[in-house]
């Protein structure tokens, strides 16, 4: 089925032009729909060609507003409580692919060189499926070099990252726990 399109202004000259209850659910662009963003994002520069503009675009909508104007979106963005469904970051993206009560399913993608911080979750388990690429898992301190295939499986309290190779790194990420959540994370020194 496909996507309803809405246009919408908001207070501030904000317009909003996407899925209707989901404009702001994403944050960034998923690399395959990456370039049809882009194509959507140059005709809207055409479109207001002389006005200083913000655009973000994500598959779910883009957000186009006058550059003046755009602090006036934060107030609506905040409002939302969802889950955050795409989001790049320093070390790559990630993509939220299913969320059950008890389960999260999301699709990573380290750049190469890459590693997310070292951490671990008091109320979930972790198991990271590679998919593609090689690296490098370390889990309570014990470093495993990595490639497709390979699966490493974290119990709550154990602190753990993984480094992207040279190639970069892909994997399947399923969280489970009965209060799986972004606060739910301890930050920890990098592992000598």
């Amino acid at each position: 089925m496909g996507k309803v399109l809405t246009k919408e202004v908001v207070r501030g000259g904000v317009e909003c032009i996407g899925n209707e209850n989901e404009h702001f659910q994403t944050h960034g662009l998923i690399s395959e729909r990456k370039a049809a963003s882009e194509k959507r994002k140059e005709k809207i520069a055409k479109r207001y060609k002389g006005i200083d503009l913000v655009v973000s675009a994500s598959p779910e909508g883009i957000l186009v507003s006058d550059k003046d104007q755009s602090s006036y979106i934060k107030p609506f963005v905040d409002a939302i409580d969802q889950q955050i469904m795409f989001a790049e970051k320093s070390w790559g993206s990630y993509r939220v692919l299913d969320v059950e009560e008890d389960s999260m399913i999301i699709k990573v993608t380290l750049n190469p060189g890459h590693k997310m911080n070292y951490h671990s979750h008091e109320k979930r388990d972790e198991v990271w499926n590679v998919i593609s690429g090689t690296g490098k898992a370390i889990v309570d301190g014990v470093q495993q070099i990595i490639g497709v295939g390979d699966v490493i499986r974290m119990q709550a309290g154990q602190k753990h990252t993984i480094v992207a190779g040279d190639g970069g790194l892909q994997l399947i990420e399923v969280q489970l726990g009965k209060d799986i959540t972004v606060t739910d994370k301890k930050k920890y020194e990098d592992p000598k």
